[in-house]
């Protein structure tokens, strides 16, 4: 069956299922990338066509005499000709950076990584190219192919000025959780329009924002729930109501998996990390040190610790898996797209930071569940019929405290009390600097006390990285905008835990400012602050009291350098060094399922799709 292009997409009547415009099918390459491009297309299409032909020769096939007539001239210029991969699997492992990547293949005991690495397409200078490297901005790239400042997802929570607070990325006023806040279109609304919405799309996650986004508006989402102590999806989904039995049944039997205690696969002194580390941050119920007892099942508190463990990532990939089976995912000839995002590194991460003890454990015992994966793709869908994709959503820093030559006074701050003070520091700005300096008028004079202070915070938050200024306030006040973000940028930079600020308006002209770039990247009118907060490279803002001992979020490299690969559906094994980002996920998966490219999308990579530089 075709692939329809998307001007002649069938969409859902039902609004608030339907995807933002698909845009212009453009090539980035002009009009000779375009015309292989739709060869590829067409050549992967025409041969589904002539096996649907073979089974059924009374068909009228007047349009389709005319197709294959052309198929065999466009086929020699085309960089795909062969079958889409029954399955496509976007396998994202929170928190993985590129370096724990390559330095897990190449151990001895490696399974999973060292079989990625050699039987994959590696790209080992893979990097984000927007600021903010966080869950939800990584994921939604992923699944879309554009930078946030293109899909609108700038971090997990930006400040709603509408209501006064911050709201998560995935929050939906009706549903609870839905991809509404998503404005781009994703591989998987792609995917369900080119092949008339008989494509399956599934994603699982522990995160909600690690599964929303990649199964876009078309897809089926499922997210570890705390309250209930299973995977969950909702009406958005499911707007009859009905949730899938295999739901139930699986959420019913994956605690038995599960052990009484997280403890070590290998004896102590094979480890290189220690154990004990005063910064460590664990969840509640656990000390520093292994092993990591769980609270009695079926309590709050087991549920929430699961999520700081691999048993996490375990019943993750186990739902994965389920839904494999019972919805029979790569199973006929529409290719069906399944999307994993693995969470238990990241907040293994976060809790005991990349060098700790634990999260050596943990990527141990990753290890041997990518490659399990792999078995039951090879077994289930059987080898070369799926086309897998490992990336991550960011990177991590190290625990600050632990950082060498670190300034011990600067290693974090916390934001609610550097609003507070940034607040301070404004009102005694106007009192020393005099309202000349600020532009104000009569209307600023007859609200200021008789200290000259201003009787209204200027500052509405600091949702990292993005500050946040009462703007009606400023209007009302008459204030200078420009006066205030200069004023607040030298008291944040004047700072130990801050490196520097960039106001919205330096924006249009970076001046080839690499760091102002990447916020460019990241910035979204409407959901953006007035001002970007780089923090020190060796401190984070956090919450108060601090929840985790190490974090990311900024755009230094260790942060936004993450694993690129892809493997199975026949790959020729290359380790590439050339950059790129995860933003050629997407255009490379489109090709190889032959869907049209996307506006704003960057080049396929070639070593996936075919081409001059890499046969596929």
């Amino acid at each position: 069956m075709r692939p329809v292009s998307p001007s002649g997409e069938r969409r859902r009547q039902d609004s608030r299922r339907r995807a933002p415009g698909m845009g212009s099918c453009v090539s980035p390459e002009g009009d000779t990338g375009r015309m292989a491009w739709w060869a590829g297309s067409l050549c992967g299409t025409l041969a589904r066509l002539r096996r649907r032909l073979a089974m059924n020769p009374l068909r009228p096939l007047a349009p389709l005499a005319v197709l294959l007539a052309l198929s065999a001239v466009w086929a020699q210029d085309s960089a795909v000709a062969g079958e889409p991969p029954a399955l496509t699997v976007i396998l994202v492992v929170d928190q993985l950076t590129a370096d724990r990547t390559r330095e897990w293949a190449h151990k001895d005991s490696s399974s999973g990584f060292r079989r990625l690495w050699r039987g994959g397409v590696v790209y080992e200078n893979a990097a984000y190219d927007h600021a903010t490297s966080a869950t939800a901005p990584g994921h939604a790239t992923i699944a879309t192919g554009v930078h946030p400042s293109k899909h609108g997802v700038i971090s997990n929570f930006w400040y709603e000025r509408e209501v006064g607070r911050p709201f998560p990325s995935v929050w939906d006023r009706e549903y609870g959780v839905s991809p509404s806040r998503l404005v781009a279109t994703t591989l998987a609304d792609t995917l369900h329009s080119g092949y008339q919405e008989r494509a399956k799309i599934f994603s699982v996650s522990i995160k909600d924002r690690g599964a929303v986004f990649t199964a876009g508006r078309q897809g089926k989402a499922f997210w570890y729930s705390t309250r209930s102590g299973g995977f969950v999806t909702n009406s958005f989904y499911y707007p009859e109501g009905a949730r899938p039995a295999w739901l139930s049944a699986y959420n019913e039997t994956a605690y038995r998996q599960v052990p009484e205690a997280w403890e070590l696969l290998m004896p102590g002194e094979a480890y290189a990390h220690e154990d004990d580390r005063r910064h460590e941050r664990p969840p509640q119920g656990w000390t520093r040190v292994f092993p990591h007892e769980y609270a009695p099942p079926g309590t709050p508190q087991y549920y929430d610790q699961l999520r700081y463990a691999p048993d996490g990532d375990r019943i993750t990939m186990g739902l994965a898996q389920v839904i494999i089976e019972n919805e029979s995912l790569g199973q006929d000839d529409i290719p069906d797209l399944l999307s994993v995002s693995l969470s238990a590194t990241d907040r293994i991460g976060h809790a005991f930071g990349p060098d700790s003890r634990e999260a050596e454990d943990n990527l141990h015992r990753l290890d041997r569940l990518l490659s399990q994966f792999l078995d039951y793709l090879d077994n289930r869908v059987g080898p070369g019929r799926f086309l897998l994709a490992l990336s991550s959503d960011h990177g991590i820093r190290p625990i600050p405290e632990y950082v060498p030559g670190a300034d011990p006074g600067a290693t974090r701050v916390f934001s609610r009390r550097l609003t507070t003070a940034l607040n301070r520091r404004l009102s005694s700005g106007l009192n020393a600097t005099g309202a000349q300096d600020f532009r104000v008028v009569g209307a600023l004079n007859r609200q200021l006390s008789s200290e000259l202070n201003v009787d209204e915070d200027l500052v509405t938050g600091i949702v990292m990285p993005w500050a946040y200024f009462n703007l009606s306030a400023i209007e009302r006040l008459e204030l200078d905008l420009d006066s205030i973000r200069r004023v607040a940028g030298e008291w944040l930079e004047a700072r130990p835990e801050i490196a520097r600020t960039v106001p919205v308006s330096q924006l249009d002209d970076c001046g080839g400012d690499r760091t102002c770039e990447l916020i460019r990247n990241v910035w979204f009118d409407g959901r953006s602050g007035e001002m970007y907060v780089v923090e020190a490279q060796t401190s984070f803002v956090s919450a108060d009291p601090p929840v985790y001992a190490a974090s990311h979020g900024s755009p230094y490299l260790p942060d936004l350098r993450v694993p690129v690969l892809f493997y199975g559906a026949d790959l020729k094994p290359a380790i590439v060094d050339r950059p790129v980002t995860p933003r050629h996920i997407a255009p490379t998966l489109a090709q190889a399922l032959g869907l049209p490219p996307m506006e704003d999308w960057e080049k396929p990579l070639a070593e996936v799709t075919g081409g001059p530089e890499g046969p596929r």
